[in-house]
Order: structure tokens, then sequence, then C-alpha cells
């Protein structure tokens, strides 16, 4: 997709409604895991949960650092990529410049070479794969090597807070597809059938329904990258 910064910073409040037992366990006990796809972060029951979101950001130079700086100062519990996290053609030599360099203390385990000062120990970095992720002759190969995520890492589920993020790559090359019917989808009705999170976000790169002309003609309705959209 073209190059365009998106920035979104999303604030949840555990006020809004009564938390299912898990979350209220969760809260309990930060730092701890009880399962894969579940995070503990020290966030403080009755206080927002602060998330920022981010996509087409992975260029390193001047309007990253900007772009990385404004996040920082927003102080998030966690960020969440749209994708395109590594221009322009998701190489290993470059993932580090594009994303590490600005983003070494949310990530774990950091495996880069820039210093992490603030990284408190766990993960607080998800990224969703965009098209720029993939390289023709090493496919999402980077990007598998360099994050450390739940899942097959691709497309996973992670719950943050009262926030149950559901985690897709929208990219033809996706090997589980991205149609109404493929492996990807049908995980993914699974997962949100299951989740009894105060708030439940689907994060991809590309949109399932768009009123572009170009977008509708590469990706049809009844096409590819629907992922059983209107059954969310």
């Amino acid at each position: 997709m073209l190059r365009a910064t998106i920035l979104l910073c999303i604030m949840f409040s555990a006020l809004a409604r009564p938390l299912p037992p898990q979350i209220e366990r969760q809260h309990a006990r930060p730092g701890a895991i009880a399962q894969s796809y579940r995070v503990f972060l020290p966030i403080v029951l009755n206080q927002p949960t602060r998330f920022a979101v981010i996509g087409d950001f992975g260029l390193a130079g001047a309007p990253a650092a900007a772009v990385a700086n404004l996040v920082k100062a927003w102080q998030p519990q966690a960020i969440v990529t749209t994708g395109d996290n590594n221009y322009y053609s998701g190489l290993a030599g470059t993932i580090d410049q594009n994303i590490g360099q600005y983003y070494a203390d949310f990530i774990h385990p950091y495996l880069g070479s820039y210093p992490a000062p603030n990284n408190p120990g766990f993960n607080r970095f998800y990224p969703a794969l965009g098209n720029h992720d993939w390289n023709s002759s090493t496919g999402y190969a980077a990007h598998l090597s360099y994050f450390t995520l739940p899942g097959n890492e691709r497309y996973y589920e992670v719950l943050i807070g009262p926030a149950h993020w559901f985690i897709l790559n929208s990219d033809v090359n996706e090997p589980d597809g991205i149609t109404a019917s493929s492996a990807q989808a049908l995980w993914l009705q699974s997962a949100l059938a299951a989740s009894t999170a105060c708030w439940q976000i689907v994060v991809l790169h590309h949109p399932p329904y768009s009123s572009s002309a170009g977008m509708a003609q590469r990706r049809p309705r009844n096409g590819h990258l629907q992922l059983g959209a209107p059954t969310w």
C-alpha cells in the first residue's frame, strides 16, 4: 500500500462494565502468563489502559523518529501496528533499523543492536503484517525471526487488560489464506466467539471492504481479503 503513517491513541477503561473473571485475575497477577495469548501488564483497575496503533511507519528517518517520539509521549501500555513495519521489502537487514531503532523498549525479547534502557522485560509491541513485510525470496522470515509473538506469529490473538486484540495477516501471501473460508478466517471466527473481553478489536493491514475503485479491482467483494468480515 502507499506509505502514509497512521497514528491512533486508544484508551480503554475497566470501569465501562464489569470485568470477566479471567481479566480480573490478569490485573491481580501482573507479569504472569496463564495462556499463550494472554499478556499480563502492570495495569491498574479503574484506570484507563492506553494503546498506540500505528501503521505504514517502517522506514527509518526523521519522519519515523517524529512518529516514535509522539507515540512514546502518549506513554502507551502497548503498541499495536497495522502492518508495513519494514519497508520496502521486509528484509532482515533493514528490520532493526526500521523498527528496533525506535521501539526497542517495547519489544521483548529484543534481539537488535539499539539501546533499550527502559525495556521492562516483557513484550509490549504487537505488529500485524503488511505487504511490505513480505519478501519475494525469504517470505516473512525477517519478521518471524525478529519478533516473539503468540501462535504462528503471522496472525494471533492477545489479551491486554480489558481489550482482546485479534491481529490478522491480510497479505495475499499468507499460507493459511485470507478468504472467508480460509483457515485464518475460521480461526478468527472461533476466537471471537470464545472471547469474553470487554473490547474485541480486529486489526489487519488491508480493508476487508473499500470504496476505492482500485482496491475493489484488486480485492473484489467476493474474492480474497474478505475473512468473513460480515460475521465479525
